[in-house]
């Protein structure tokens, strides 16, 4: 739920390593949950050029915690940013 902070870590994390998909995932999540649908778009199109393949279904199929309740939260932020299914 701290969406602004988990922003600010991803950004500086990318700085890093910006080719880290994980790293953009979480940032298209976090920017989605805080309302910054443009900026989650944006990142989601960096995100698919580096991984062009993922999809919602994998993502899924790959998390780690896909059996919790918050996965499908995630999973709806994912394809509200442009991954598709």
């Amino acid at each position: 739920g701290r969406h602004d902070e988990a922003i600010a870590l991803c950004e500086s994390s990318l700085r890093v390593n910006g080719a880290h998909t994980p790293t953009h995932r979480v940032l298209t999540i976090a920017q989605v949950l805080s309302g910054r649908a443009a900026d989650a778009a944006t990142t989601m199109a960096r995100m698919r050029e580096i991984e062009p393949k993922l999809t919602v279904g994998e993502y899924l199929g790959r998390y780690p915690g896909a059996a919790t309740p918050h996965a499908r939260t995630y999973a709806d932020a994912l394809r509200s940013a442009g991954l598709p299914d």
